[in-house]
């Protein structure tokens, strides 16, 4: 049997990398950026589910 690590959020990382970088703003401005683009990607595919869900809820 393989022993894995327990899967992390990602918040926590960031936060914490923020905290050991006090320093240098910008790599910590692109840690929290690579950490948001899978988020930014999803919503650009799913785009239309978002708009469509909005819309059904106000049309009654």
């Amino acid at each position: 049997m393989v022993d894995r690590a327990p899967p992390h959020v990602i918040a926590p990382r960031v936060a914490a990398f923020f905290a050991s970088q006090t320093n240098n703003i910008g790599t910590g401005a692109a840690a929290a950026l690579l950490a948001a683009l899978p988020v930014i990607i999803a919503y650009l595919f799913l785009q239309r589910y978002f708009i469509a869900g909005m819309v059904a809820g106000v049309e009654k």
